[in-house]
């Protein structure tokens, strides 16, 4: 969710009376939308809108899917060295061993 600043005043906070300000266009569409707006009663928000938080979620959970794949294909490879070598290992030495008593 966006973060909701208010400030409240009797008097007019900004000269602008119902008018709305996004700095969405001014930032060349940045996801950081701030939009000021003063009510009739002299009201003015500050609204950080919702595409923060979901550009902050997406990449939490991208970042998150993307290491959980990172270290399970990290983990597999080195899951196949060790069952690998430790397969050989113990054919090389039963058989080693098998060699030995004839």
């Amino acid at each position: 969710m966006g973060v909701l600043v208010d400030y409240y005043q009797h008097n007019q906070f900004f000269a602008f009376s119902e008018k709305i300000i996004d700095l969405q266009a001014a930032n060349n569409y940045s996801p950081e939308r701030i939009v000021y707006r003063v009510g009739r009663q002299g009201v003015a928000g500050i609204m950080l809108s919702v595409s923060v938080a979901t550009d902050i979620c997406s990449g939490i959970i991208f970042l998150f899917f993307y290491f959980s794949i990172f270290l399970f294909f990290y983990f597999s490879i080195f899951l196949f060295l060790y069952f690998s070598i430790s397969l050989f290992l113990y054919f090389s030495i039963s058989l080693f061993l098998y060699f030995s008593q004839m």
